[in-house]
């Protein structure tokens, strides 16, 4: 122990002694891969709304395609890990003790970030190339033949 010890007590965020905290994205992402998401969480109700909002956007399930689907989930991927390193910098701040960024801010935040964007960006863009649903019979026919003469 230094002699020359600092008093900490007039700081607003002292540096923390003990383990460092960790931010528990990557145990969130096993816990979705594994379909472990029992809906009783806030977070699990919140990213099952938002998965649902996407799906409603392009149509419906039966509306996306399998890259649409496998790009979803590779979104909902990055909002978790973005979401759990969100939190962790609300709890810790964003300086560490050598006054710089906390590691998770330094570099992966901005890569999950714009691989989130990119991901939501590919899903809306396919949705939109695709040509609309042919109208559906009867309707065709009352629109057109409504009274049995052509209109």
């Amino acid at each position: 122990m230094s002699r020359f010890k600092r008093d900490l007590s007039g700081m607003r965020n002292p540096p923390k002694t003990g383990p460092p905290e960790k931010h528990s994205a990557y145990a969130e992402l096993r816990r979705y891969r594994e379909r472990k998401t029992d809906m009783r969480t806030a977070d699990d109700k919140a990213l099952a709304a938002w998965k649902d909002a996407i799906v409603n956007d392009c149509g419906g399930a039966e509306g996306m395609d399998a890259f649409q689907l496998s790009m979803l989930d590779r979104a909902v991927e990055c909002l978790i890990v973005l979401r759990c390193m969100s939190n962790y910098v609300e709890k810790t701040g964003i300086m560490d003790a050598e006054g710089s960024l906390v590691a998770c801010l330094r570099h992966s935040f901005l890569a999950y970030q714009n691989s989130f964007r990119l991901a939501l960006q590919a899903i809306y863009e396919r949705a939109d190339k695709r040509p609309p649903k042919p109208p559906d019979l009867d309707d065709y026919l009352k629109n057109n033949y409504g009274d049995g003469e052509p209109k």
